[in-house]
Formats: C-alpha cells, sequence, structure tokens
C-alpha cells in the first residue's frame, strides 16, 4: 500500500516519514521569523497523525505554544476547504498567525488565497508551507514551499515489496513500513532563512 492513510497491521506499507516532515515544516518557518504557527487539517489532539504530531513536535522544539485556537480541522482534502477553514480563523482570531501549515498542498491553495483575500501578504505576513510538491504547487501564486515525497523512491520501494510478496519472499519486521526520503522545497511562500 501507498500512502499516509493507516493501514491493517502487518500490511506492507511505503510512505514519507510523516512525523518528520511535520516536523520540518515547523523548523522551516520558524527559521524565517514564523512564532504563531496555525496548522489547517490538524487532526484530533488526542490520537493525532503523523503529521500532525511533527507539528506539535516541532512547536515543543523551539519552545512555542501549542495554540488550540490555530489548530483547524477540515472535511475535505480541498483548496476550497482549506479557503473555508482559514477565512473563519482570519474572521475570528484578532491575531492571525504568521505561519501557516497546510496539511497537504491541495489545502495550501484554498489557504494563500483566503490569506491574501485578507489583505494579507505571503510570505512577508504569513509564510504558507504545504506537503506532497504537487506539480501545481510551483504555479500557484506565490509559489508554494512544500515537503516533497521522492517519488522515484515510493514507486521502487513498492515495486520491490510488491517482488518479493509476489515470489513469496518472506518480509522482516522493517519491510512493514518503509519511508522514502524526503526534501523542503523552498518557493516563494516561505521566508528565506540563513
Amino acid at each position: 500500500m501507498l500512502g499516509n492513510r493507516a493501514f491493517d497491521p502487518g500490511t506492507p506499507h511505503v510512505d514519507i516519514d510523516n512525523l518528520e516532515a511535520g516536523r520540518m515544516a515547523v523548523r522551516h518557518l520558524v527559521a524565517g521569523g514564523c512564532r504563531r504557527l496555525a496548522m489547517i487539517g490538524a487532526s484530533d489532539l488526542q490520537a493525532p497523525a503523523p503529521r500532525t504530531q511533527g507539528y506539535l513536535e516541532g512547536l515543543a522544539e523551539h519552545g512555542l505554544p501549542v495554540r488550540p485556537e490555530l489548530l483547524r480541522g477540515i472535511t475535505r482534502n480541498t483548496g476550497d476547504e482549506g479557503e473555508r477553514v482559514v477565512e473563519e480563523l482570519l474572521r475570528h482570531d484578532t491575531d492571525p498567525p504568521d505561519g501557516i501549515v497546510a496539511i497537504t498542498d491541495w489545502v495550501a491553495q484554498g489557504v494563500l488565497r483566503a490569506v491574501q483575500r485578507h489583505g494579507l501578504r505571503v510570505p512577508d505576513d504569513v509564510a504558507v508551507i504545504g506537503f506532497d510538491d504537487i506539480p501545481y504547487a510551483r504555479t500557484f501564486y506565490p509559489s508554494l514551499t512544500s515537503i516533497a515525497p521522492d517519488r522515484h523512491q515510493v514507486a521502487a520501494q513498492a515495486v520491490s515489496l510488491l517482488d518479493r510478496l509476489v515470489s513469496r519472499t518472506p518480509l522482516g519486521a522493517d519491510d512493514v513500513q518503509v519511508h522514502a526520503p524526503l526534501r523542503l522545497v523552498v518557493r516563494e511562500s516561505t521566508r528565506p532563512t540563513a
């Protein structure tokens, strides 16, 4: 299986390290001067999904408080939903975030739109980062900084696992969840770092 969903225990699964991806997103925003970070698409804090857990750990790593009002869930993985949630956040929060972690690039597209419609400049007033580095991320305005999976490695590792399953080669404990490399792709939506 591929992707960042929960699968049955024991099902071979290839993905990126979403916990590290969340921490990486926070580190980058903090390095650019952000201190009041929101997460759009955050999961339930009682049982946070890996990207949300990484965001929380990233805040702790930098001594930043968790501000529950800045953690917003979504009902769908769409730009429209990201826009709706950020509109609500900016309408009711008198102290807007200076950095936003969007759970996916699709959600980030709506985040960018809502932020700009409120007269805030990206990245000067609010820096925005997404996940997945979809091809359209380069064409958003401004272009979107994103945490990128190494898609070639995801595919190669998945094919290798599938080949081993088909040939009935035993899989070890390390083969149940395989992490492909990831990297930060910096574009215009975040501030330069030293």
